[in-house]
């Protein structure tokens, strides 16, 4: 019989006995989408005050960045001094980055439904959305690590197999705790997943390769602020901050970090059903 760790069987209830983390559980995705925009606005809008450049980390998933644009427009925030450092993309075989107009390309993704959305008078300079480049990899980790000493905050979410970022459990023996950015190979949980999200299915389109920044640059960002809202992320989301912290599941290396943010929706939020089903109780 398999056993299922006890960690699962935590309650929303109980969240704060288990963690030193700030929880917000909301209703619904769109609550999520809307408390991720809100979030980012304040954080933009209390720097521009202090006259400071907001610096962020942003992943293309999970977050509906339409949303922010048009509460960046609504509230009229000058986003000149906002400078953003994209997660990852896909890469080509040759480890290229996959051409502009693909599909699956998260430049013309957030150019679409973020940049582009945004008014003149508001909008960043485009060279402010940076994104980790396979031909000069070191150039973000520089930036990020030497002469910021870390963003202000990384938004983001886990993937299935505890990918932060495209940072996957190694299965060289490699452990991710201290990677920087880098190409990496997609595992095929991480490519069925992101089949499951963006081709309907089908991970023969998704990408093999991908650049991403590393756990080393997430980490040393001064908060992280985590989303879970999917069908399968009330497993995922107690395993990455209440399970154990190992290189098997990369994402867990978020424990160690003195202030994270957690904000999920009541799906999430309740017990995963295969406790329910079979009536496991928390030791």
């Amino acid at each position: 019989m398999i056993q299922i760790p006890s960690y699962y069987n935590i309650r929303k209830e109980d969240f704060h006995k288990y963690s030193p983390f700030k929880f917000k559980i909301v209703n619904s995705i769109d609550d999520l989408y809307y408390e991720f925009a809100i979030d980012l606005i304040k954080l933009i809008k209390r720097n521009n005050e202090e006259e400071r450049e907001t610096t962020v980390i942003l992943p293309v998933g999970p977050f509906d960045y339409t949303v922010v644009a048009e509460q960046l427009n609504r509230e009229n925030v000058y986003c000149g001094n906002l400078r953003i450092f994209m997660m990852d993309e896909y890469c080509t075989d040759e480890g290229d980055i996959i051409p502009y107009d693909h599909p699956l390309s998260f430049h013309r993704f957030i150019h679409e439904n973020f940049f582009s959305r945004l008014k003149n008078s508001i909008r960043m300079p485009k060279e402010n959305i940076i994104f980790p480049d396979p031909k000069r990899p070191d150039i973000t980790t520089r930036i990020i690590i030497e002469e910021l000493g870390g963003v202000d905050v990384c938004y983001g979410g886990v993937g299935i197999n505890g990918h932060f970022a495209f940072n996957e459990p190694p299965e060289d023996g490699q452990d991710v705790r201290n990677s920087v950015t880098r190409v990496v190979t997609l595992s095929r949980e991480t490519r069925t997943a992101l089949a499951l999200g963006s081709t309907d299915g089908d991970w023969s389109i998704i990408p093999r390769k991908a650049i991403t920044l590393g756990m080393r640059e997430l980490l040393l960002s001064k908060e992280i602020h985590l989303y879970f809202m999917r069908s399968w992320h009330s497993g995922i989301m107690r395993r990455t901050l209440f399970g154990p912290v190992s290189p098997d599941f990369p994402a867990s290396y978020i424990q160690t970090h003195p202030k994270v943010m957690v904000t999920l929706t009541e799906y999430v939020a309740q017990v995963p059903s295969i406790n329910v089903r079979q009536a496991l109780v928390l030791k």
